[in-house]
């Protein structure tokens, strides 16, 4: 064990040594800075939102977004990897490449909203309808996410980061004036639509103002149809993740109520929080190890297995802290009515 937590040292002592690797550590430092004020609203409006809402209100609110993240797995179905490849080993061909993206998108949100909007006619609670149409307007600005695969790829994650500190205060706030003016459940649903699009704009925005113009994007319909194929093992990987994160508070609704899906969400929204460093560092340096390939498929495998090892010992630690402290932790920051997601 300590043999391999030194190894894991010297990998990352070697990598600090590296001009590129600096390159990328300074992107982190601002995508660390967002997820660290994520963290911290989570902490703190969060809490707030949830202890008004109570495990049934919170539930509901739960619900509705699990139910149209079920429809929106055709918005996301794994190509942000083959974008980012292909943006790093054809840099010139940018305008093409996220112009047949952007189409992609348009076309699988069509989809998504003509699927959730038939689904409506089995459901007879308006508010439930409701709650999901607001929740669903955010989905109308997905293809502007296609300028967060070339800022992954030409290393500029600091306008992605900046991004979701905009989406971060604005969504807070208006989530922090729902709780001290005791608004209706409907503005916490109009506050998840506000964090699902306003931070594909805001990226879209910045690429705008300083990399170019998406007027000059271009597509072509043959290679719009040609990226599902090119990515479909990733495609059918995301999707049954993506159903099947969502299809379990779907049940829980359906057998045990709003109450049981509000304690599940806290206790999975407290868990993933562990892994969100891990996931930070592997949008940021997957660039890095793409470009290894340029190089030698032997040197991509090597960056690629050294990379999967050092992350593993990262992301362990947290686990076992979890273990020690989970249960006083969450009734402490959640309330007793939530004591129920310790378990979870």
């Amino acid at each position: 064990m300590i043999r391999l937590m030194k190894n894991a040292l010297e990998i990352l002592r070697s990598w600090l040594n590296s001009g590129t690797v600096l390159n990328y550590l300074q992107n982190s430092f601002w995508m660390l800075t967002a997820r660290a004020l994520w963290i911290i609203s989570a902490l703190l409006v969060g809490i707030a939102v949830a202890r008004k809402l109570g495990p049934s209100d919170f539930g509901c609110l739960s619900y509705a977004v699990a139910y149209v993240g079920i429809f929106a797995v055709v918005t996301n179905l794994g190509l942000d990897a083959i974008i980012d490849r292909d943006l790093i080993h054809y840099p010139e061909n940018e305008g093409r490449i996220l112009g047949n993206y952007f189409v992609f998108k348009l076309l699988s949100v069509a989809v998504m909203m003509t699927a959730l909007g038939i689904s409506f006619l089995f459901h007879g609670d308006s508010r439930f309808i409701t709650g999901c149409l607001l929740v669903a307007a955010g989905y109308v600005f997905t293809p502007f996410c296609v300028v967060q695969c070339f800022f992954t790829a030409s290393v500029r994650n600091h306008f992605n980061a900046w991004s979701q500190i905009i989406c971060c205060i604005v969504y807070n706030s208006i989530r922090l004036t729902a709780v001290l003016c005791s608004a209706s459940l409907e503005v916490y649903f109009a506050a998840e639509a506000v964090l699902i699009g306003l931070t594909f704009v805001m990226m879209f925005l910045f690429y705008w103002k300083f990399c170019g113009s998406p007027f000059k994007w271009s597509f072509r319909w043959n290679e719009v149809l040609k990226l599902l194929p090119a990515a479909l093992p990733l495609s059918i990987t995301v999707v049954l993740s993506l159903v099947y994160s969502r299809t379990d508070i779907l049940m829980l609704n359906h057998y045990l109520g709003k109450e049981a899906v509000g304690f599940y969400t806290i206790a999975s929204r407290f868990t993933e929080n562990l892994n969100l460093f891990v996931q930070i560092l592997a949008q940021i340096f997957s660039a890095a190890v793409i470009s290894a390939f340029a190089i030698s498929p032997g040197e991509y495998s090597k960056q690629l297995h050294r990379f999967y090892f050092l992350l593993f010992w990262i992301s362990a630690p947290p686990i076992l802290v979890l273990l020690l402290i989970g249960r006083p932790l969450i009734t402490f920051l959640y309330g007793d009515s939530f004591a129920a997601a310790v378990p979870i």
